[in-house]
């Protein structure tokens, strides 16, 4: 199964290439480049949020106080459960060494 990730990923580097290569005008598809470099930008800031352990904290918060029809648990709870949920991530994935690796075979 392909991540979306990648899919995405893939997609506005394919726009950016078409338009460098003149199938298209760049005058009329300025805004596409623009929210393929958004789209990028955007990966590219979640994979390093993802790194940080602190940040699966921080995220945890900001969305226990979106969510409004739930009962929230204690923060000790959200906190704790941020920091098994990155850890089992970061198991997944392996040493740094793998995770370059990886990145480099998306």
């Amino acid at each position: 199964m392909v991540h979306p990730t990648h899919v995405l990923r893939n997609a506005a580097l394919d726009l950016i290439v078409v338009v460098a290569l003149g199938h298209l005008a760049s005058a009329d598809s300025w805004p596409l480049i623009a929210v393929a470099f958004v789209v990028l930008l955007a990966l590219a800031g979640s994979a390093t949020v993802a790194s940080r352990p602190g940040s699966a904290i921080w995220l945890s918060r900001v969305l226990a106080a979106i969510r409004i029809r739930k009962p929230q648990p204690p923060i000790e709870i959200r906190q704790q459960s941020a920091i098994v949920w990155h850890a089992n991530a970061m198991a997944l994935v392996g040493p740094p060494r793998n995770r370059a690796r990886l990145a480099l075979l998306s």
